[in-house]
């Protein structure tokens, strides 16, 4: 009991000598007061007759008192961990509208940094998941035409491949077999170095910021009081973000479960660049279409008896297709956008949120990319496999996309806290090119070598001639500090696409979405229902009735069960 008494001391004396003996709580914690709280703390703990109370009682008064000091009245700011109010923490600090987003904001980074240290040694989003190993091999004699990458140069030229399937927002020990955004991340192996390309089996993303990834996530993750998914966290976020509500709309319509990861189509949502040989540059995104032409998706009764049968399924039904030699194959596609066609288009392509209209923006092949070739050891060849979107090859370029700024940076600084900086080193993430660069050095799981004898610094003397690499770009931004805000993009025409899409089904599908939505709505308050249909009646009138009536056929039903039951 006395060492307890003694660690609560210790610990009272880093508080003060934290926060100051005059400071408040209020930038941190709903208010509270911290003086008077400390003196009845350390009332008891300079008490000597104290010493009769149990530690928990000590805790359980302390903290029945700080409950009735909250004066939920009090205005809230959200802070920094410097404790400086933030003005906005939902937008970006960016360039313009839609232009880059700045090193120089702290909210940003403060909010990316600590949402990948969130875990540990999981990955905090796509953590369940599997892979295989493969080629790519281009068949498209033209694609050099639009892009300088090597891995693109002839028809016949494979490259190897590492690919990893996962659930984006399912955690180890969960079924595969859900209706859930499902990714594909795949790392080509070129002559120029590594190539990550991410994509979803969704053709577009719930949010086009960045900073806001780490809300969407929470609000899907367990409830941090009980640990339990709560479907009232994610229904109310998503109702709050409009944006959200296309990705929503695939998700439950009849693609949202895959037959499994072979016949599942992928689309990399985030824009990039191709720089052909004049250094002429042209926005593009990439789909991967799999080459079994059958049915690709399950409905709700396959899926739960799939489900409940086998787990794994995606994971067993990849490993035993390889195993047999039935290889799964796929077409990689790109849609572009040439610089003279930007001044007639309607939308922000730079937007995650919106989709490019084949119809206006053909898909054209470029190859195909086949998988032989299970993993020899899963912890080290797909537990350890990181991907990131800052690794891009010349021809190939990242773009402005405010969704993919953000990952430039918190994918790799999540490998770097998962696996360490050296995790670039690792076999299954080594480039096939040699890596020249001795100034990194030593840290977490360095390798032999560890840069040998080569000086750490550079310039130097002793290293011999280190060639520049010419800068082949037409590139020139003047970034004028008064562009320089946190604009809001929350509310950019959220809706004429899902109005678009939902138009483009029939009815007995719209039924099913209609259904699942509402069934996914049925444990939700009933004011979070009513403005998430409210949000949907704004793209169309016909999908937010359909929803509410399927509602109203729920709750009639709930209430008959009730009525038999008693």
């Amino acid at each position: 009991m006395l060492c307890g008494i003694r660690l609560v001391q210790i610990l009272l004396t880093i508080c003060i000598s934290l926060f100051g003996s005059s400071r408040t709580f209020s930038d941190h914690f709903d208010g509270i007061d911290i003086d008077e709280p400390v003196e009845r703390w350390m009332k008891y703990v300079l008490d000597e007759s104290s010493a009769t109370r149990s530690l928990e009682e000590l805790l359980a008064e302390n903290r029945e008192y700080l409950n009735e000091t909250r004066n939920y009245d009090t205005p809230k700011y959200f802070t920094s961990f410097n404790g400086a109010k933030i003005s906005n923490t939902i937008n970006s600090l960016s360039v313009g509208p839609y232009g880059p987003l700045l090193m120089a904001d702290n909210v940003l980074l403060e909010k990316l940094g600590h949402f990948v240290r969130e875990r540990i040694i999981n990955r905090v989003a796509s953590a369940l998941g599997n892979g295989a190993f493969g080629y790519f091999e281009v068949t498209n004699p033209d694609v050099d035409k639009d892009s300088i990458a090597d891995l693109f140069s002839e028809p016949g030229k494979r490259t190897s491949i590492a690919v990893r399937f996962s659930l984006q927002a399912a955690s180890p020990g969960e079924s595969e077999v859900q209706r859930t955004a499902h990714s594909v991340a795949i790392k080509f192996y070129t002559k120029d170095g590594n190539w990550d390309l991410l994509m979803l089996n969704t053709p577009v993303f719930a949010i086009r910021d960045s900073i806001q990834v780490t809300e969407l996530f929470h609000s899907f993750e367990p409830d941090p009081v009980n640990h339990l998914r709560n479907p009232n966290n994610m229904w109310d976020y998503l109702s709050l973000q409009p944006s959200s509500l296309l990705q929503v709309l695939f998700l439950k319509s009849d693609m949202g479960i895959p037959k499994n990861w072979r016949k599942m189509s992928a689309w990399s949502v985030d824009t990039y660049e191709f720089q052909d040989r004049d250094g002429n540059f042209a926005f593009v995104r990439f789909t991967l279409e799999p080459k079994i032409k059958v049915k690709g998706y399950l409905d709700d009764e396959e899926a739960a008896r799939i489900s409940g049968d086998d787990p794994n399924h995606f994971s067993r039904d990849l490993w035993q297709a390889i195993e047999r030699g039935d290889d799964p194959t796929w077409l990689l596609k790109y849609q572009i956008i040439r610089k003279k066609q930007l001044d007639k288009i309607e939308f922000n392509p730079l937007d995650a949120t919106k989709i490019w209209p084949v119809d206006k923006y053909p898909e054209i092949v470029i190859g195909k990319v086949v998988l032989d070739e299970n993993p020899f050891n899963y912890f080290a060849e797909i537990e350890q496999l990181a991907f990131n979107p800052s690794n891009v090859v010349p021809g190939i370029l990242t773009t402005f996309d405010k969704n993919l700024q953000g990952r430039l940076f918190a994918y790799r600084d999540a490998q770097n806290y998962r696996l360490g900086v050296n995790h670039e080193k690792l076999a299954v993430n080594k480039p096939i090119v040699k890596m020249v660069n001795p100034t990194f050095r030593d840290g977490f799981c360095a390798d032999y070598e560890n840069g040998g004898s080569e000086p750490n610094y550079f310039p130097n003397s002793l290293s011999g001639k280190i060639r520049d690499i010419p800068m082949n770009t037409t590139k020139s931004w003047l970034y004028p500090s008064h562009l320089i805000k946190r604009y809001d993009t929350t509310r950019d025409s959220n809706y004429w696409q899902v109005d678009m899409v939902w138009k483009t089904y029939k009815m007995d599908e719209k039924q099913r979405i209609a259904q699942r939505t509402a069934d996914a709505l049925a444990d939700v308050d009933k004011f979070i229902q009513k403005r998430y249909v409210n949000e949907v009646g704004k793209a169309n009138k016909e999908y937010s009735n359909m929803i509410q009536e399927a509602l109203k056929l729920n709750e009639q039903k709930r209430l008959e069960n009730i009525s038999m039951d008693i």
